[in-house]
């Protein structure tokens, strides 16, 4: 049997031999994957489940697959992903997808923010240990760990058309505010209802511009409502998405919107706030902006595009109302929306900027870095740096770091380290650090890991991108795993993992008293 000699690995608990035999190496590693029903976001910003995704390019390449040890794999082209190198992020091209078959039990994750993913007890995920980005398997993970999530997605969008900021207007008040007109059974148009005189105009005008056509507006007591009866629209609706013309819990954005520029969806995001959002004040002069649906689908959808600003947003279930929330607090993130979204209701408009004047009690803590404090107080003892004299106190050991602050101990590190040329080591882990106080992932509490039976599930489903071996989806920064294959035989190793030699004896077996290299019938690398 062929054999590998491993180096750098990062098994977690998990001991490395120098001399591993694949079979028994995959035998243990086989199955690192993610549920059928996972969405996984492509780089134009369009949602599949990665399940149907997968078997459709299986069944379509069929001969260009090849089996392994309970899984199939397919290399692929053209399929560009976002992924990260924690520095920054950028689309990059998928090398295979996988399907293996499905273990008994999965793993759940739930995020503080709401945000949720399935994958296989073995799954690497991404954590934060002594100052440095690693993984563990996905059973391993506790309650109140830190998740890597990303800070800003930017997707490969359409380009900017004017016509299009009328279009994203309309969709946003109808998916809010606005319904399907019908007659004798028929769908024949579509209405908005509300009862600020200023939304009404601006969908009214929205419709004229976009439709050309002149809309009825009627009056309900204080319920001011714009109608158009058309054939045209009711086509162009069902086009985009037949949910449209759905009740609100089926409604959503359409795909190819979610392919547009930054500068049409702002109208989107300002439409939907302006119909069903709020601006709320809590205690200590604290304010959050909030959304409420029944559609949890839509609020995911929304919390994707508000990334695209940079803005964070949490998820939460009503259950008593049986509704969704999509929340948005921090002064970083409502600050962010005030000037890249905002609202058209002066009202709503008005209360952010109150809440702008006020003086804020307290500042919540949102952006932490985790493990980091032992490492950078760790560094600043190896360079003699006196705490006190710099900071004007001692660093709180067992107490997680704010980014600024953790921002400043590197700053302050870097000039010691330039005067001190021989600490070769405490530069590379002060990168490491660097990586994370200055570097694009942010991160966040887990709020419950639980283990799930499978039920009926036959094949679970992965992806691969090199070299970094991270992809963005769901609000989320994921781990993929690296496969290598020879003679039908697949060997799933983890990211960190460095294959130093690898090849069969030409003659069948080793000649102990010729040189290696002359005995592997490969190319010189």
């Amino acid at each position: 049997k062929t054999a590998y000699e491993i180096k750098e690995c990062d098994w977690s608990s998990d001991v490395c031999s120098s001399d591993l035999d694949r079979s028994s190496m995959h035998e243990a590693m086989e199955q690192q994957c993610m549920l059928p029903d996972f969405k996984l976001m492509l780089a134009d910003g369009i949602y599949v489940k990665i399940g149907e995704f997968v078997d459709k390019l299986i069944e379509k390449n069929k001969k260009k697959k090849y089996n392994g040890k309970d899984c199939e794999i397919l290399p692929v082209e053209n399929i560009k992903l976002l992924s990260t190198d924690f520095n920054n992020h950028f689309p990059i091209n998928v090398s295979r997808v996988s399907r293996h078959v499905a273990p008994k039990e999965f793993v759940k994750i739930i995020l503080s923010n709401g945000k949720e993913i399935t994958v296989t007890p073995e799954h690497p995920c991404w954590i934060v240990k002594d100052g440095k980005i690693t993984t563990i398997p996905a059973e391993k993970l506790k309650d109140n760990m830190y998740f890597p999530i990303p800070s800003k997605i930017n997707i490969i969008s359409k380009d900017y058309k004017k016509q299009k900021d009328y279009l994203c207007k309309i969709l946003g008040y109808h998916l809010s505010e606005g319904c399907y007109e019908l007659n004798r059974g028929k769908k024949t148009g579509i209405q908005f209802w509300n009862n600020n005189e200023l939304l009404i105009k601006d969908y009214k005008n929205s419709i004229e511009k976009y439709f050309k056509l002149k809309p009825i507006i009627t009056k309900r007591k204080k319920q001011l409502a714009v109608r158009v009866i058309s054939k045209k629209v009711v086509k162009e609706f069902n086009n985009l998405d037949k949910n449209l013309l759905e009740k609100g819990d089926i409604k959503k954005i359409p795909k190819e919107t979610m392919k547009l520029p930054n500068e049409n969806l702002k109208y989107l995001l300002r439409a939907l706030y302006d119909g069903d959002g709020s601006v709320i004040f809590q205690k200590r002069n604290g304010c959050r902006i909030s959304f409420v649906s029944q559609n949890k689908e839509l609020e995911e959808q929304m919390s994707d595009l508000l990334l695209r600003f940079g803005i964070q947003s949490s998820i939460f279930e009503d259950k008593p109302s049986k509704v969704w929330r999509l929340d948005i607090s921090g002064q970083e993130n409502i600050g962010k929306f005030l000037i890249e979204i905002s609202f058209l209701s002066q009202h709503k408009k008005q209360r952010l900027k109150e809440y702008y004047e006020k003086n804020k009690t307290y500042k919540t803590i949102k952006d932490i870095i985790p493990n980091c404090t032992d490492k950078i107080n760790e560094i600043f003892k190896k360079l003699k740096i006196s705490q006190k004299k710099e900071i004007g106190h001692s660093i709180d050991l067992g107490v997680e770091k704010h980014r600024l602050f953790l921002q400043k101990l590197i700053l302050i590190a870097e000039k010691y380290l330039k005067k001190e040329e021989k600490y070769c080591k405490l530069k590379k882990e002060l990168e490491e650090i660097k990586k994370l106080a200055f570097g694009y992932a942010k991160w966040i509490k887990i709020k419950e890991v639980s283990k799930i039976r499978n039920k009926k599930i036959k094949w679970v489903y992965d992806i691969t991108i090199e070299p970094y071996h991270t992809f963005i989806s769901n609000g989320m920064i994921l781990h993929n795993t690296v496969t290598i294959s020879k003679a039908n035989v697949q060997a799933t190793l983890r990211a960190e993992t460095s294959v130093l030699a690898a090849g069969n004896p030409k003659l069948g077996r080793f000649d102990p008293f010729q040189p290696i290299s002359q005995q592997i019938g490969r190319a010189h690398v």
